[in-house]
């Protein structure tokens, strides 16, 4: 019975070891900035809004893109070039994105005639907050980690544009 908790314990500790180093295995790229942990949680009205694209403006984010995705609860952890958890020290505009595609229904038959009609794209988010030149959401990252809450205003459900058969 000692023998195999003896033999549990090294294989268990071997694994966790692997694990662990392979973390760190993976090269980032040269001049990668040193990150800071981010959670935005995006709330409309104190409601939570779920499955928002959540997305950091300025320098480094212009470099590296720094963007998130609301979960339920309305939270985005925050990630640097696609697969780092954490956002590099600076101040960045934010913008929000959630849309509902609205017209003819995709066909799975390629024989199908494409539709006339436009698609209508409503957005979730007052307009203001889906561009950088009009969006007053703004965060300041310094060294350490982030939790934050950002109210985006009341609910909505605004036609944003269209979109015709050919993607236009």
């Amino acid at each position: 019975m000692k023998k195999f908790q003896w033999q549990s314990i090294v294989v268990s500790t071997v694994c966790l070891f692997s694990v662990l180093s392979g973390c760190n295995l993976e090269k980032r790229p040269e001049g990668f900035p040193r990150l800071t942990p981010c959670v935005v949680t995006i709330l409309q009205n104190g409601t939570p809004l779920a499955d928002a694209n959540v997305t950091f403006h300025g320098e480094d984010a212009e470099k590296w893109g720094i963007t998130g995705r609301t979960d339920a609860s309305g939270s985005a952890v925050m990630t640097t070039y696609g697969k780092y958890n954490g956002v590099p020290a600076g101040t960045y505009k934010i913008t929000l994105a959630k849309e509902d595609f609205q017209g003819p229904a995709a066909s799975d038959d390629p024989t199908a005639p494409m539709s006339k009609e436009p698609t209508k794209i409503f957005s979730f988010v007052e307009l203001k907050y889906t561009a950088v030149d009009s969006t007053p959401l703004e965060i300041t990252v310094e060294k350490s980690s982030i939790n934050m809450d950002i109210n985006a205003g009341e609910p909505v459900h605004v036609l944003s544009s269209t979109m015709d058969a050919d993607g236009i």
